[in-house]
């Protein structure tokens, strides 16, 4: 990851705009004041690059590999303890598979913050501020989305963090948060400009995670016009399921992480027997035997070859090479199943079986009929098949659907261990900062 603009734990303070793999810590001392950090386009610009770096260490990483460790369709089958422990819900506060999602998560939301506050004090007629502003804030809601359904409770910081002072941040209420997330994400809609790649944030990209937070919320028309508008934004279905995961920016990716030769992720590396990688998680039996005869979906999980055990490997991230795979975070499938939901949610039983047979029919599967009685568990399961393995979303849906606490249980621990501890250190560190129950 190329660029650090200003990363501040709740325990750390470290500012800097460095070439680097991780934040540069400094003391308050040694720290540069961040207005002069970003004085004009080209600036703003290394700022924006600096922010997306952020994203791929929060989503084309361990984090979201943790996520799905911590559901019903990955197992743990490596050496890792501290993944052993996520996967049978017995996560304690000092493991290390959870400190990178906190890490990563605030170090986004803490450079974003200096962006948002930075950039509208520019002036530089090449600089388009709104622009900079939506993709900004957008990435920090996404961020405190991740961020509050893996953790609950957590601080909702809005502007930069100065002083070591400062660091000492009570918890706010997930309704808080998530409320926060929604009408960020409305004033991005008006920030950004039209067009754009599935590398940066789009409207297109805005729409399909509001469309996600309504669900989450149950403000199920909301979700539906959102779905509704992320649907028209010119992305369509690949004819090929498997063609997705091929490398190149899918046709239906609408937020895709962009990884090349010299700016790699390790991914592949952790779901891949020898010898390119450590086949540290593979896919649950569970989620193998759930594919029907002719899901051509079936194809992201094969063999694999050198396994002692006779495991499966997800195929859907390969380049173990050279850590090219692209995840994607959004896409069109998994909005047109969000639709399917709304509509079934508003009693629209007909529209929702249209939405979610697009999604089946790419599959190779026959039409389904969705109905008061079915349409949870179906449309959960389709979810599940079609996005696993992909950007945490199996975590996300079993945390607003309540069978999170269900999976908890049934490993033998409390429904609370659903949500994770707050990390050790920033316990230790934060007066202010309170453990979450259980923990």
């Amino acid at each position: 990851m190329k660029y650090i603009i200003k990363y501040i734990s709740l325990s750390i303070l470290a500012i800097g705009f460095f070439a680097c793999e991780g934040p540069l810590e400094l003391d308050p001392a040694q720290s540069i004041d961040s207005e002069q950090l970003i004085t004009d386009a080209a600036t703003a610009a290394v700022a924006m690059n600096g922010l997306y770096s952020n994203a791929q260490d929060l989503w084309g990483g361990i984090t979201t590999i943790t996520m799905d460790v911590g559901t019903d369709i990955t197992d743990h089958i490596g050496t890792f303890p501290n993944w052993l422990d996520i996967d049978n819900s017995e996560q304690l506060p000092d493991n290390t598979g959870i400190d990178d999602s906190w890490i990563n998560g605030y170090a986004l939301v803490y450079n974003a913050n200096v962006v948002l506050a930075v950039v509208p004090t520019v002036s530089d007629p090449g600089l388009d501020v709104n622009q900079a502003l939506g993709e900004s804030r957008a990435l920090r809601a996404w961020a405190y989305y991740y961020i509050t359904n893996i953790f609950g409770d957590v601080p909702l910081i809005q502007s930069p963090i100065s002083t070591v002072d400062e660091v000492n941040v009570t918890k706010s209420s997930q309704g808080d948060v998530v409320n926060f997330i929604i009408s960020e994400l409305e004033q991005a809609l008006g920030e950004l400009g039209d067009g754009g790649s599935a590398n940066r944030i789009t409207k297109g990209g805005v729409n399909a995670m509001l469309a996600k937070v309504y669900a989450h919320v149950g403000n199920w028309s909301m979700a539906s016009a959102a779905a509704d508008r992320a649907i028209s934004g010119g992305y369509a279905l690949a004819t090929d399921y498997m063609s997705i995961f091929d490398g190149s920016v899918s046709s239906e990716a609408i937020f895709q992480l962009d990884f090349n030769s010299t700016d790699a992720n390790s991914i592949s590396f952790y779901y891949w027997d020898t010898p390119g990688g450590r086949h540290e998680v593979g896919p649950s039996d569970m989620i193998r035997n759930s594919f029907d005869a002719n899901d051509v979906r079936a194809a992201s999980i094969t063999a694999a070859p050198n396994s002692v055990n006779a495991d499966f490997q997800v195929t859907k991230y390969s380049d173990f090479a050279l850590g090219t795979d692209k995840p994607i975070l959004l896409r069109l499938a998994d909005v047109l199943l969000i639709k399917a939901e709304a509509q079934a949610e508003l009693g629209n039983f007909g529209p929702a079986s249209d939405y979610l047979n697009m999604v089946r029919a790419r599959a190779g599967l026959g039409d389904a009929t969705l109905d008061a009685g079915n349409f949870k568990d179906m449309i959960l399961t389709e979810r599940m098949k079609e996005l696993a393995w992909e950007g945490g979303h199996r975590f996300i849906d079993m945390q607003r659907t309540g069978r999170a606490a269900n999976y908890a249980i049934a490993n033998g621990e409390d429904a609370c261990k659903s949500v994770w501890p707050i990390p050790r250190a920033e316990i230790d560190a934060n007066t202010a900062m309170e453990q979450n129950p259980c923990y």
